[in-house]
């Protein structure tokens, strides 16, 4: 976040780039703005906070902005893959419309079968038969 004209701005690390620069016992940030502006932080060097620190601290920021501009650029990459991959899944519906025709046709089929019900009917009488021998119905 960086206040630009008074007011808090977010702006993504990969848009962003950061230097420093030291004078005696002050540290200078300065962060690059997607927008062509500069901020500059200045911090005292002290005990709390050594020189080193903030050197370490630009140089984390900087490589953090390098590999999230590396990342973007993967990212956009991979886009129009995942959209043509996108467009082949859903245009191809060739197996399942053919699955279902397939399963019309078997119902179609089932329904008009008159052997299902004639071989329900066997089977209902094999039961009642069974039961009055043993006196059990299979299940």
């Amino acid at each position: 976040m960086a206040q630009v004209d008074g007011r808090d701005t977010d702006y993504p690390l990969h848009e962003i780039s950061i230097m420093d620069e030291y004078s005696g016992k002050t540290g200078h940030v300065y962060i690059s703005l997607p927008d062509r502006r500069r901020q500059m932080l200045s911090v005292p060097l002290d005990d709390e906070t050594p020189e080193t620190e903030l050197r370490r601290f630009v140089v984390a920021v900087f490589n953090a902005a390098a590999d999230e501009k590396a990342a973007q650029a993967e990212r956009q990459a991979l886009v129009p893959k995942a959209e043509a991959k996108l467009r082949q899944t859903t245009a191809d519906t060739a197996d399942r419309e053919q699955a279902e025709e397939q399963l019309a046709v078997l119902k179609a089929r089932q329904k008009s079968d008159t052997r299902i019900p004639r071989a329900r009917r066997d089977l209902d009488a094999a039961f009642d038969r069974w039961e009055q021998l043993t006196g059990r119905r299979p299940r």
